[in-house]
């Protein structure tokens, strides 16, 4: 839960006199949680009239369709509704959309000449689907050619996530809006599909799961060559905040001071990931006896410096890549290398000894049944007791 004391993007763009709206797909961000600090409006996806709700199962039922999780065409169709609703009011607006179609599980999307897997294929790969952590359970170890479905499938809903991002970016140019628009498109994490020996987006922390995507575009002050190929999601509320300083200056004039800091500022990228063992025995029940969980008992950090990536684990293990020719991390360095791992570990440990503003401890009201039914299903919580 995120305290009120903490002062949001949306809360400080409202002070500035912006319109704020939030559309979102993930229970994570829910209103519960403090996320909807600063927002006039914020439209939570999987909070729906019963009758709705009642329609689409019997939709899905009489189908057989799979549960899918997202509301992609509705959320993006609500998100040009509001901008033509708006689009009157001489106010600016701050818009931020969550989709969630790339999240597990994810299902073959009805396309034409693209379903070449067969039914026992898809069956074989459902419970891993659904539960991720079954992947490491014996009878549930996916093959190389199941890893590469799960990976297709992805793909797929990426595609079909950029179709719906197309709609409302042509939204905003047909209505004149996109080249005054600042458009950040990011994501929370990448993810596994065996790489590593790991599945979804836990348990690591290797650029297939630490490395997304990060897209800005205001022409009037960033152009191709702006923004560095490394840059931290920590700093996208300064960026926004520093581009919004330069809004009404003039094409061609030289960036904003503050914005040339937020870019250029950061000379390591650093991260963590805590220990799992609590959250795979709650996942898994009494399966959790059956895999090696010393294997994942250990808190990680990484810190990214100089083209190296370091790599420590609570228990002292060290893995050492030099991003520059081993984007994915297949040599390591750290025996060959161990001033470079200790040159780096000291810049680590300068980080820790920061004093943390994490102001998230207080536990806030108990979810609602329609978003702890929606986190169990994304395994971001177990299910209750007897479910």
């Amino acid at each position: 839960h995120l305290d009120a004391e903490v002062d949001t993007l949306a809360e400080r763009l409202a002070r500035k006199g912006y319109l704020t709206v939030g559309i979102t797909e993930n229970p994570v961000t829910a209103k519960e949680l403090g996320l909807a600090q600063g927002f006039d409006e914020y439209h939570e996806r999987w909070k729906r009239p019963l009758v709705f709700a009642a329609l689409d199962l019997v939709g899905r039922r009489l189908t057989n369709a799979p549960v899918r999780e997202e509301w992609t065409a509705s959320t993006v169709s609500t998100a040009t509704r509001w901008v033509d609703t708006h689009r009157h009011v001489n106010r600016p607006f701050f818009m931020f959309v969550n989709l969630m179609a790339a999240h597990l599980p994810n299902y073959p999307r009805q396309q034409p000449n693209r379903h070449h897997w067969t039914a026992a294929e898809l069956a074989r790969i459902e419970p891993v689907n659904r539960m991720a952590e079954r992947f490491y359970l014996e009878e549930h170890r996916l093959r190389d050619h199941e890893l590469d479905i799960m990976r297709e499938i992805y793909g797929q809903e990426i595609a079909f996530i950029d179709e719906h991002l197309a709609d409302l970016f042509d939204d905003l140019e047909e209505r004149g809006l996109l080249d005054d628009t600042i458009i950040v498109i990011t994501s929370d994490h990448g993810e596994n599909f065996g790489e590593h020996g790991f599945i979804e987006h836990q348990l690591c922390v290797y650029n297939t799961l630490v490395r997304v995507p990060f897209i800005v575009r205001y022409p009037p002050a960033l152009d191709p060559d702006t923004v560095p190929t490394t840059f931290s999601t920590v700093d996208l509320g300064r960026l926004v905040l520093a581009l919004i300083e330069i809004v009404t200056t003039e094409p061609g004039q030289p960036l904003s001071t503050s914005l040339t800091e937020v870019i250029g500022h950061r000379t390591a990228h650093v991260g963590e990931y805590g220990n799992p063992v609590r959250m795979l025995r709650e996942s898994l029940g009494h399966d959790a006896d059956r895999i090696d969980l010393e294997r994942f008992d250990r808190r990680l950090r990484f810190i990214i410096q100089g083209g190296f990536k370091l790599i420590l684990g609570s228990d002292g293990d060290a893995e050492l890549f030099d991003l520059r020719t081993d984007f994915d991390e297949a040599s390591d360095l750290a025996a060959a290398h161990p001033e470079t791992v200790a040159e780096m570990s000291a810049a680590l440990a300068e980080w820790d000894d920061l004093p943390p503003d994490r102001r998230l401890a207080s536990p806030g009201p108990r979810l609602d049944d329609d978003t702890l039914r929606l986190l169990e299903s994304l395994g971001y919580v177990a299910p209750a007791d007897g479910d």
